[in-house]
């Protein structure tokens, strides 16, 4: 089977003769919402004459090997691995280079952050005849078991915290989740918590470990997003 996979170009700074293509390996998302929330490449491009290339995932945005049945069943949703989609990277990168004029001898820079860091990571490891370089930001590729305490990012968003100049704001979140977790022991306590967060729904008894994990996972963006300028990327911040 085939089917199309997204990708955006940007040749404006192109000056082609052996001038670099610069590809953002693309995360689990719509591929528009890391070009507008990924400006390095754009800035480097006039400076290498680069031609600067977004490269949609499969199954996400609109990449979706069945269409409407992409996720229908296992024997549909099977191809969705890492595997796969730096499959597709390669097949892209060979495509333009093979018919963009003057993109024959251009070598490839993969750049990406997060989940799309390690695939530019993994695609220099797996591709190196067809990735040059890459620049893999925040790209988790050794935290795994054995290898990397599995708390590592924990500690990362705990110094995140610590250091944003707010008088003991670790200890306070540290103290909220013995507070919380008795609050949700009460229909009042519960209650409350509804108030305070702004739930559309009652909190029932069996919702609050959906809380819990929904506010650790909030601090986690936090301190993920915490950039020195404002962004809307997964929520709009100052």
């Amino acid at each position: 089977d085939t089917f199309q996979l997204r990708y955006l170009v940007n040749d404006t700074f192109f000056t082609k003769d052996g001038s670099p293509i610069f590809m953002y390996t693309g995360n689990e998302g719509d591929i528009w919402t890391f070009a507008n929330n990924t400006g390095l490449l754009m800035e480097m491009a006039p400076r290498f004459g680069a031609m600067v290339v977004f490269a949609e995932h499969r199954y996400y945005g609109q990449s979706l090997p069945y269409g409407e049945d992409s996720f229908k069943d296992p024997a549909h949703i099977g191809y969705l691995t890492s595997a796969q989609a730096l499959a597709d990277f390669a097949v892209l990168i060979t495509q333009l280079k093979g018919t963009i004029p003057g993109a024959e001898n251009s070598p490839v820079f993969a750049f990406g952050g997060s989940y799309g860091g390690m695939l530019a990571a993994w695609i220099r490891m797996k591709y190196p005849h067809l990735v040059a370089g890459s620049l893999a930001s925040a790209a988790s590729i050794f935290q795994y078991p054995g290898i990397t305490d599995c708390e590592a990012y924990s500690h990362v968003a705990t110094r995140t915290f610590r250091r944003s100049g707010v008088e003991d704001c670790t200890e306070s979140i540290r103290g909220s989740w013995d507070v919380i977790q008795d609050m949700g022991k009460t229909e009042a306590g519960r209650e409350q918590l509804a108030t305070i967060f702004h739930l559309c729904e009652p909190l029932v008894m069996n919702d609050m470990k959906t809380l819990v994990n929904w506010l650790y996972n909030l601090f986690m963006n936090y301190a993920l997003l915490d950039y020195p300028y404002p962004t809307d990327f997964l929520g709009p911040l100052p």
